[in-house]
């Protein structure tokens, strides 16, 4: 496993990842984009029980893990202030940052992704934020097929992915889409013949 650094949050935390396996082909995972929800705490323990149960699978596909990427506001939430956070200490939710059709407002929760005390805030510029600007570097050099983006608060994963709300109607993208979901849905939920759905739903400047 090797352990590299792709930046630092707002408050000076190193950002690292891990990598285990070869570089190609490479599955991507991201923790901890909104503090609230999943990351190291599922992805740690996940890669260590792959590395010692079944460390074969990685001659067939590497791993690249960045398991925190909201580390500031994690480390608020875990010293009690308050039970759920989303954005950096910035203020920015990095899941509005990205430069994916960044410009256009996003109304996702009811709430104005160009307005400052919203917490979905996209921030004063696309890729504005430190620890977004560490992700784009990590996804980068990693070049994966995939990248699965840990967004659940008490559960590891459902049934169903996101996809971006401006793919629908694309009709090879759909169905790309909707073959990688019910590999997933199969995997994850045998014997549930509906399992694996794709909802077009991620908004604008999300990861």
């Amino acid at each position: 496993v090797r352990i590299r650094e792709y930046g630092r949050t707002v408050r000076g935390v190193p950002i690292r990842a891990l990598q285990a396996g070869p570089t190609h082909p490479v599955l991507a995972f991201v923790g901890l984009v909104h503090a609230g929800e999943s990351g190291p705490e599922l992805l740690l323990p996940a890669l260590r029980r792959l590395l010692q149960e079944r460390p074969e699978l990685l001659a067939r596909a590497g791993l690249a893990v960045l398991p925190s990427l909201n580390i500031d506001e994690r480390e608020a939430m875990a010293r009690g202030v308050p039970w759920y956070l989303r954005t950096n200490h910035n203020g920015v939710d990095l899941n509005r940052n990205f430069d994916a059709d960044w410009d256009e407002i996003a109304y996702g929760y009811g709430l104005d992704s160009s307005d400052p005390v919203a917490a979905t805030y996209r921030g004063p510029a696309p890729e504005s934020e430190p620890e977004t600007q560490a992700a784009v570097r990590f996804l980068t050099e990693a070049s994966p097929l995939a990248v699965f983006s840990f967004h659940c608060l008490a559960s590891i994963c459902s049934d169903a992915f996101l996809a971006p709300a401006k793919a629908r109607g694309n009709a090879a993208y759909e169905q790309a889409a909707g073959r990688l979901a019910k590999w997933h849905g199969q995997g994850m939920f045998p014997g549930v013949p509906e399992a694996g759905r794709v909802h077009y739903a991620c908004s604008t400047g999300s990861l």
